[in-house]
C-alpha cells in the first residue's frame, strides 16, 4: 500500500476512535488485521499496549470474524474491555474495535458498519498484489 492510501486509511481509523456525545466511554483501539489477525495498522485513543491489542485480533481470528459485526469474549483478566470485530466485504481484511466497557454496543455495531464501508476499496489493492 502506498504512503497516501496509509495516511488516509489512519485518517478512518482515528475518526472511529474519537469520542461521542452520546457515551463518556471510549473507543480504545482500532486495528486492520490480515484475516489471520496479524494486525496492518492500528489507532488507539488512549495509552494502549500494542502486544494487547495483537492478541485481541489474534483472539478474534481464532474464534472466527465474520461480515456481521460481532463480540469476542476477551479473556478473564481484561473485563474492563469489550472487543467487536468484522470482516471487510469483499477483502481479506478485518477490522477490530476495542471499546471500554460501558461503550454502546448499538453505536460500536454503527461505527464498525460505517468504516467496514469506507474501507471496501481496499479489495482493489489485494487485486493489485495479486496480478503485480
Amino acid at each position: 500500500m502506498g504512503m497516501f492510501v496509509a495516511r488516509n486509511i489512519e485518517s478512518l481509523l482515528e475518526q472511529a476512535v474519537r469520542g461521542s456525545r452520546t457515551t463518556d466511554s471510549q473507543v480504545t483501539a482500532v486495528t486492520i488485521t490480515k484475516s489471520s489477525g496479524v494486525p496492518l495498522c492500528t489507532v488507539t485513543s488512549k495509552d494502549f499496549s500494542v502486544t494487547k491489542i495483537k492478541m485481541f485480533a489474534l483472539l478474534a481470528a481464532r474464534q472466527g470474524i465474520t461480515l456481521e459485526v460481532q463480540r469476542f469474549e476477551a479473556p478473564e483478566d481484561d473485563d474492563d474491555e469489550k472487543i467487536y470485530g468484522s470482516l471487510v466485504p469483499g477483502t481479506e481484511y478485518g477490522v477490530i474495535f476495542v471499546t471500554e466497557r460501558n461503550f454502546p454496543e448499538g453505536l460500536i455495531k454503527i461505527r464498525m458498519r460505517n468504516l467496514t464501508e469506507q474501507l471496501k476499496d481496499l479489495a482493489k489493492f489485494d487485486e493489485a498484489e495479486e496480478y503485480s
